[in-house]
C-alpha cells in the first residue's frame, strides 16, 4: 500500500508535476491566504494612514499570487529546477512585506512589482530574438509599470544595457517612447489625494499624512545615517538630479567593463540597482525596498550559494515596513542603513570580482 501511494504521489503528469507537487502548491497557497486573513483587520499601533478599502486589499492579494507565479517562472527559466521554482512561489507568496502590503495596507504595490517582473522576463527572452519585438514589448510593459509607480525606474539602466550590447543592436529605439510616456502620464496623474485615479489618490493621502518633509521616510538609506531632516534643501533636489543622471551613465560605465551581460547578469544587475538607487535617492519611503526584496529572492534561488542575500534584504525591507506600521523602529534606522550599505557594497564587490574573472 505504501509503495502504491508513493508511486502515485511521485508520478509526473503532462505538465511535469506530480500529485505531491500539487499538494505542496496548494499547501503554500493556503498558508499565504491564511496569513493574509489573519492580518486583514489587524490594528496598527501608530500609522497616519491605512487603506481600509477591502477591494483594494483583495486586488493587491491577487497580484501577490501573480508575483509569486512569475517569480517561480523566472526561477524555472534560469535553473530548470521545479523544486526551486515551487520554493520561489511559496517564499514570495508568504514574504512578510508582501503579506503586510496587501492584508494590512492594500496600496497595490504588488501590481507594479508584477508588471516589472513580466517586463524583465520579456527583456531576457528578447535577447535571443533578433528582430527586437520582445525587446519593444518589454519596454511597453515597463512603461505601464512606470505609469503605476515611479519606483520601477530603478531598473531602467538594464534596458539601456540590452539595447547597447550586441544582442540589442537590432532592437528599435522607438520602444523607449513607452517608458517616457509612462513617466509622463505618471506626472500628469500624480495630483495627490484629489487625483481621479484610486492608486494616485491613495498615494496622495499617504504623502499628505506625513507630518514633515524628510529625506527618508522610514527607509534605511544613507540619509538615515546623518539624519533625514538634515540639509533637506541642499540634498533634496541636487541628489534627485544626480541619481537620474547616474541611471543614464551606469549603462555606459557597465559596458566598459569586460563583464558578460547574459540573463543571469541582468538578474544580478536588477538586484544591485534596486538596492543602490533608493539608497542614495532622497525622499524614499518604506515601500521603496519591496522590489529589491522580491528580486533578491529570485536571485537567491537562482544562485543558491548567495541565498543569504535575500535573507538580509527581506529582513531590511520588513524592518522598514515595521517602522511605519509601529510608528517607530525598535532598532535605529541608522543601524539598519549601515547593514544595507554593507550588503550593497558586497554586491559591488561581486560585480568587480566577476569582471576580473572575465579579464583572466
Amino acid at each position: 500500500m505504501d509503495k502504491l501511494l508513493t508511486t502515485f504521489l511521485l508520478k509526473k503528469g503532462k505538465l511535469g508535476l506530480a500529485p505531491i507537487d500539487y499538494l505542496l502548491l496548494v499547501g503554500m497557497t493556503v498558508a499565504g491566504v491564511m496569513l493574509r486573513l489573519t492580518m486583514w483587520n489587524a490594528p496598527l499601533e501608530h500609522a497616519p494612514y491605512q487603506n481600509l478599502d477591502g477591494t483594494m486589499k483583495l486586488i493587491t492579494a491577487v497580484f501577490d499570487v501573480l508575483v509569486a507565479v512569475i517569480g517561480a517562472a523566472m526561477v524555472l527559466y534560469f535553473t530548470k529546477h521545479r523544486i526551486k521554482a515551487m520554493l520561489a512561489y511559496g517564499i514570495l507568496f508568504v514574504l512578510p512585506p508582501m503579506v503586510a502590503g496587501s492584508a494590512v495596507w492594500g496600496m497595490g504595490d504588488s501590481i507594479y512589482v508584477f508588471i516589472v517582473l513580466v517586463s524583465l522576463y520579456l527583456l531576457m527572452l528578447g535577447r535571443k530574438n533578433s528582430n527586437g519585438k520582445l525587446f519593444v514589448l518589454s519596454l511597453i510593459v515597463y512603461g505601464v509599470a512606470l505609469l503605476l509607480n515611479a519606483y520601477a525606474l530603478f531598473v531602467f539602466p538594464l534596458y539601456l544595457i540590452v539595447y547597447l550590447t550586441a544582442e540589442g543592436k537590432g532592437n528599435h529605439i522607438s520602444g523607449f517612447l513607452a517608458p517616457l510616456l509612462g513617466m509622463g502620464l505618471h506626472q500628469v496623474l500624480d495630483k495627490g489625494s484629489t487625483s481621479f485615479s484610486v492608486f494616485f489618490a491613495a498615494e496622495g493621502a499617504l504623502s499628505e499624512a506625513r507630518y514633515e518633509t524628510l529625506l527618508s521616510y522610514n527607509y534605511p538609506n544613507i540619509y538615515q545615517i546623518f539624519g533625514p531632516a538634515s540639509y533637506i534643501h541642499e540634498y533634496g533636489s541636487a541628489m534627485r538630479v544626480l541619481v537620474l543622471v547616474m541611471l543614464i551613465v551606469i549603462p555606459l560605465f557597465a559596458l566598459r567593463r569586460p563583464y558578460g551581460w547574459d540573463d543571469r547578469r541582468l538578474l544580478f544587475g536588477s538586484v544591485l540597482l534596486c538596492i543602490w538607487v533608493p539608497y542614495v535617492m532622497p525622499f524614499m519611503d518604506e515601500r521603496a525596498g519591496l522590489l529589491a526584496a522580491v528580486l533578491s529572492v529570485i536571485y537567491g534561488l537562482v544562485c543558491i550559494e548567495q541565498f543569504f542575500v535575500p535573507i538580509i534584504q527581506v529582513t531590511i525591507c520588513y524592518l522598514a515596513y515595521a517602522a511605519y506600521f509601529r510608528g517607530d523602529s525598535f532598532l535605529p534606522l541608522s543601524y539598519i542603513a549601515i547593514a544595507q550599505l554593507l550588503l550593497a557594497m558586497y554586491l559591488v564587490f561581486c560585480y568587480v570580482r566577476d569582471s576580473h574573472k572575465v579579464m583572466r
